[in-house]
């Protein structure tokens, strides 16, 4: 005989009568109840687990494209310094170079003759300060046609300072770009 056979016959003969099939049936019912809820329970519990690892996968998937992706902008951003380090140091040598041969074609001679007039200084002076030249005012009896006290050899070696720093800026802004557009690629990688 069975539990439920048991625990029916119990009930009915202890109370006896249609109360009892009442009971019975009340205390049928909680345990087909249970027994449903308990696999309902086991059912969800195996769909939670599912979902937990498939998360899981998810995250360790993700966690791996993230260093992936990483790996390939650190490439990059190292590739970037080294090349532009090496364009900063060739610019340098250049400007250092061409500045040591300022004597050699602006010579002692041509500074003492060559005049670079009060007016050439005024709009070089405007440009570095960004202002109207005409601010730069003359002391009086001279013109911009006067020659100023500045060398012929002092002017070029300002100008070639210059241009090495206009020079060593285009560089940069250059490797800023290829930077740019390698990291953007780099962000793209997919392991």
């Amino acid at each position: 005989m069975s539990f439920v056979t048991s625990a029916f016959s119990v009930v009915t003969g202890a109370l006896g009568g249609i109360w009892g099939y009442v009971a019975a049936f009340g205390v049928g019912a909680v345990l087909v109840g249970g027994g449903a809820a308990y696999a309902t329970h086991h059912w969800d519990a195996n769909k939670l687990q599912a979902v937990e690892l498939a998360d899981a996968n998810s995250v360790l998937k993700a966690e791996q494209v993230a260093a992936a992706s990483q790996k390939a902008q650190d490439g990059v951003s190292l590739a970037a310094a080294v090349s532009e380090a090496n364009a900063q140091n060739h610019v340098t040598t250049v400007i250092q170079t061409v500045t040591k041969e300022i004597p050699r074609y602006v010579t002692i001679h041509q500074d003492a003759t060559v005049c670079v007039p009060y007016g050439l200084v005024r709009l070089l002076d405007a440009t570095v300060d960004q202002t109207d030249p005409a601010n730069f005012k003359l002391a009086t009896g001279q013109s911009d046609d006067t020659c100023s006290p500045v060398k012929a050899s002092a002017l070029a070696d300002n100008v070639i300072a210059n241009y090495g720093a206009a020079l060593g800026n285009a560089e940069q802004l250059t490797a800023l770009q290829a930077w740019v557009i390698a990291n953007h690629a780099a962000q793209q990688v997919a392991p």
